[in-house]
C-alpha cells in the first residue's frame, strides 16, 4: 500500500468537506483490506481447520471476497451444523468529512 497518498497533507489539499476528502477516505478503507485481505484468510482457515479436526465439516459456503469469509458444515436433515462467518469492516474518515 502506498501510504503517502493518505498523508494529513493530502486529506488537507483535498479540501473541507469536499467529496475529494471523502472519495480519498473511501479508497483509504479499500487499499487497507486489501493490505489485511490475505493475513485475515490466513488466520480465519486456520481456525476454520482446527475446528473441523475437532469434528465439524465445515466447508466454504459462498465465494470469498475481500473482508468477508463464510463456511458452513455439511447439509444432514435438512440442517448445516455450525456456520462460522467473518465480515471485516474498515472504516476511515477525517474530520473534515464529516458533516456537523
Amino acid at each position: 500500500m502506498e501510504y503517502s497518498k493518505y498523508s494529513k497533507d493530502e486529506f488537507e489539499k483535498a479540501g473541507i468537506n469536499s467529496t475529494q476528502a471523502r472519495a480519498l477516505a473511501d479508497k483509504l478503507e479499500e487499499d487497507v483490506l486489501q493490505a489485511l485481505d490475505a493475513e485475515i484468510g490466513a488466520a480465519f482457515a486456520k481456525v476454520i481447520s482446527r475446528l473441523n479436526k475437532e469434528g465439524h465439516d465445515l466447508s466454504q459456503y459462498s465465494e470469498i471476497v475481500p473482508g468477508e469469509y463464510e463456511f458452513r458444515g455439511k447439509q444432514s436433515d435438512g440442517n448445516c451444523g455450525l456456520r462460522l462467518a467473518c465480515v471485516v469492516v474498515i472504516s476511515a474518515s477525517y474530520s473534515h468529512t464529516v458533516d456537523e
